[in-house]
C-alpha cells in the first residue's frame, strides 16, 4: 500500500524544538510539512507555494502571527 499526502502544511513557529515536533507529528499521519521560522519566512512561502493549512505561532521575530493572518486575509491569492 502505498502513502498518499494529504496535504501541504506551512508550520511558521521561531521555536525550532516546537517546530520540529509539531512538524514530526503531521509528517508521520501523511501530511507534507513545509516550516517558517517567522511571519516574514511563511508570506515570501505563501507567495510560491499553494499551501492548504498554516498553522503558526502568534508571538514571534520580524513578523508575528497576527500580522501574518491579517495579511493572508486580506490578499487576493487567498
Amino acid at each position: 500500500m502505498t502513502e498518499e499526502i494529504l496535504f501541504d502544511i506551512l508550520i511558521v513557529e521561531d521555536d525550532l524544538i516546537s517546530r520540529s515536533l509539531l512538524s514530526r507529528t503531521l509528517t508521520s499521519l501523511g501530511y507534507k510539512i513545509i516550516e517558517a521560522g517567522n511571519g516574514q519566512q511563511a508570506w515570501d512561502i505563501l507567495q510560491t507555494k499553494n499551501i492548504q493549512l498554516v498553522i503558526t505561532d502568534w508571538i514571534m521575530p520580524v513578523m508575528d502571527g497576527l500580522e501574518l493572518t491579517r495579511k493572508i486575509r486580506s490578499s487576493q491569492k487567498f
